[in-house]
């Protein structure tokens, strides 16, 4: 498991709202070209990693009340799993946030692909601080 957290200065709903929004998953997910134009049913939507070339296939699920959001993900549509939780946290400051991206390491995902996974998270997390920020 690998924790990338940062602080966000933005109001609590922007930052979901940013997280769950599909259509902008490719302005920080480095590592897979998503295709947001044609999502499949249950807004599932596929992936070409910018690596090898392969197919994902990713869904974001949410909760509205606690500010959790899951993004399943895995080669086959039909067997998702939640490789990637965001967790949203107030903390006592007005507007001040923290936004931690857990990730799961898969039994597939050799020692060098992990590590290199939990490097492009620390970049990722970074951009969304970012764009959330500078949303108009």
């Amino acid at each position: 498991m690998d924790i990338s957290s940062i602080t966000i200065h933005r109001d609590i709903n922007d930052i979901f709202n940013f997280m769950i929004d599909i259509q902008q998953i490719n302005l920080w997910s480095f590592g897979i070209q998503w295709d947001v134009e044609h999502p499949f049913e249950n807004n599932i939507i596929k992936g070409i990693s910018n690596t090898d070339q392969s197919i994902s296939y990713l869904k974001i699920t949410k909760n509205d009340k606690t500010k959790k959001i899951n993004y399943w993900i895995g080669k086959d549509i039909k067997n998702l799993i939640p490789r990637i939780y965001v967790r949203i946290t107030p903390t006592r400051d007005i507007d001040v946030h923290k936004l931690s991206m857990i990730a799961f390491k898969t039994d597939d995902m050799d020692d060098e692909r992990w590590k290199n996974l939990k490097n492009l998270h620390q970049s990722e997390i970074k951009t969304i601080k970012e764009y959330i920020e500078n949303i108009e």
